[in-house]
Order: structure tokens, then C-alpha cells, then sequence
């Protein structure tokens, strides 16, 4: 006698792209673990923007970025499920998460295998840890983490291919996909990787609120007030005081108007050991840099209970 399917099943799967019913961290474990032997597990790490400059307003609408990007520890986890029932069925915790196709994650799922004519069977899990409108690329990064889960499930694209599909998803995707460290132009998609081999210690935290970013390019300082090749040679060498007299982002004084808790956590991490504390992404998130682990630590257990999220950070 065939063995009896789990209830739990029905409750995890998606239909349409609804929201469905989230039956609890534990069970949901003990289905993967159970029912997905081959389950593949991947980390879908943040990005910071150490520098970033707005050059000017392309003739297509977009706007020309020059900048720096690395990935560090912060990050949100997923698991890939495998089964004969088609479909893309996406749950995350928490469970407040869209996911159906205002998740970009879904729509990795989608896209890779409507583009790789292979028939959709996918049951994924989001365990979430990156804020969202945190200038982080949380969901940028869940979208590549996405991609690359199944191609080593399936090795049906290239890396060529998997960036060329990224691109389409969001400008963060492909830096997601390729490297760790990178100087990004373009509208952040043509990236120069940078090699790095040491670890800089980071404290991020968010206030509560968002930016908007549309508004916040409406305002952002044109120009080059950033030194961008500084800043890539202060990554390469390792140089951490060189590093922290570069920081800037041009979305900076915007963003403080935009959502003024961004200057008080500024304020905070100056006054306990920061070497330097600059906007990341459009943000809402600060990032603080610096000299060791001790003062990092020192400086988040100053900062927690004050701020609505932090997390102290090491690059990856």
C-alpha cells in the first residue's frame, strides 16, 4: 500500500500565488527533512555599498552608478525541495512575506524554468533575515540564491546564461550571482570584481522606516563626491583607515530628510567606535566600520534597544 501523504503537505503548498497557511518552523524542518532528501540548502548573503556615486541621468530614464559592493555575513537562508507535483510553491519566516510573484524569489523560480523549458517542481523555504527596504539586496540576493539552487539541481544554464537572466530580475542579481566584492557601474549590473582577502568588521542597523527609492533618486547628489578607485584599493590592501576616510553615498543627505532616524544611528555609532558610518543602498540601513571584532561588539551591544534592527557584520 502507497504510504499516505502528510497533511502538512497540503498546508505548505501554494496555489496561484496565495498566501499560504504557515504551520511553524519545526514542521516545516521535519517535512523537508523527511519528504526532501536531496534538499539543497544555500545562503543568500546582504550587500553593502561602501561607496556610491550618481553620475548622471541616462537617456533611457536610468541613472548612471559607479560604486563599490561586497557581501557580508548577514544573510537569509533557503531550502529547495524536489517533488513530482508541479509548481513553485514558496513559504518564508516570517510568515508576513509575499509569495507568489510580488516575491522576486518566485519569480527567479519562474523565470529560470520557463526559460530553461524544464516543467516547474520546486517547494521552497525562506528563512528571512535580511530586512527588507534596508538598501541590503535581501531580495536580490534571495533571487540569485534562487537561480543558482537550481542549476546545481539541473546544470541546465550557464553562468553566462544565469547572469543574463539575473539582469532581467534586478540590478543587484547579477553581483549577487558573480562574486564578493565588485566595482559596479552601469546601473550597477557591469561589475569588476575586486579581490579581498581581508575581512573588515560591520555593524549595520535600520531605522524604523523605509526609503523610498525613487524619491531618493529624484534628490541624489550628482557627481563624483565619492573616491571610488580609494575605496577599491582600500578593499584589495586590506586598509581599513584608508577604507573609512572613503565611505559615502550620494543618496546620504536625502535619505537623512527622507527618514531622519538614519542620523541618529549615525550619530550612535560615531560616539561608540565607528571609524566611519555612511548610508547603504538608498537605504534606510547605516553602515558603521570598524578597527576589530572587540569594538564592533562594544559598539552593537551600545546600539541595541535603540535602534529598530541591527547586526554586527564581517565581510565574506
Amino acid at each position: 500500500m502507497a504510504a499516505r501523504q502528510p497533511v502538512v503537505k497540503v498546508h505548505l503548498r501554494q496555489l496561484n500565488g496565495s498566501q499560504p497557511a504557515y504551520p511553524g518552523r519545526l514542521i516545516f524542518y521535519c517535512h523537508f527533512l523527511l519528504y526532501n532528501r536531496d534538499m539543497i540548502k544555500i545562503d543568500a548573503h546582504a550587500k553593502i555599498n561602501w561607496g556610491l556615486n550618481v553620475l548622471y541621468k541616462r537617456d533611457d530614464g536610468y541613472h548612471e552608478l559607479d560604486g563599490v559592493m561586497q557581501l557580508i555575513s548577514l544573510h537569509d537562508t533557503l531550502f529547495f525541495g524536489f517533488d513530482d507535483e508541479d509548481g513553485i510553491s514558496v513559504v518564508s519566516s516570517p510568515s508576513t512575506l509575499p509569495c507568489g510573484r510580488d516575491n522576486l524569489a518566485y519569480t527567479a523560480a519562474e523565470s529560470y524554468y520557463k526559460q530553461s523549458g524544464i516543467r516547474p517542481s520546486l517547494m521552497l523555504l525562506i528563512e528571512k533575515r535580511i530586512p527588507m527596504q534596508a538598501g541590503l539586496a535581501g531580495a536580490s540576493a534571495d533571487a540569485a540564491a534562487v537561480l543558482r539552487g537550481l542549476n546545481a539541481r539541473y546544470c541546465a544554464m550557464s553562468q553566462d546564461d544565469l547572469t543574463g537572466l539575473g539582469k532581467k530580475l534586478g540590478a543587484d542579481v547579477p553581483f549577487c550571482l558573480q562574486t564578493s566584492a565588485a566595482r559596479a557601474r552601469g546601473i550597477g549590473d557591469v561589475l569588476t570584481p575586486i579581490s579581498c582577502k581581508h575581512r573588515f568588521f560591520v555593524l549595520v542597523a535600520k531605522p524604523n522606516g523605509g526609503v523610498n527609492t525613487a524619491e531618493a533618486f529624484k534628490s541624489a547628489t550628482y557627481g563624483s563626491p565619492n573616491d571610488i578607485d580609494n575605496i577599491c584599493c582600500a578593499i584589495e590592501s586590506g586598509d581599513t583607515a584608508l577604507l573609512a576616510q572613503n565611505m559615502g553615498n550620494a543618496f546620504q543627505r536625502t535619505a537623512e530628510k527622507l527618514c531622519p532616524g538614519i542620523t541618529e544611528i549615525m550619530r550612535i555609532m560615531s560616539e561608540n567606535g565607528a571609524l566611519n558610518a555612511s548610508l547603504t543602498g538608498s537605504g534606510s540601513s547605516v553602515i558603521g566600520l570598524f578597527e576589530t571584532e572587540k569594538a564592533l561588539n562594544y559598539a552593537y551591544e551600545s546600539i541595541s534597544g535603540k535602534v529598530f534592527w541591527a547586526c554586527p557584520c564581517t565581510t565574506v
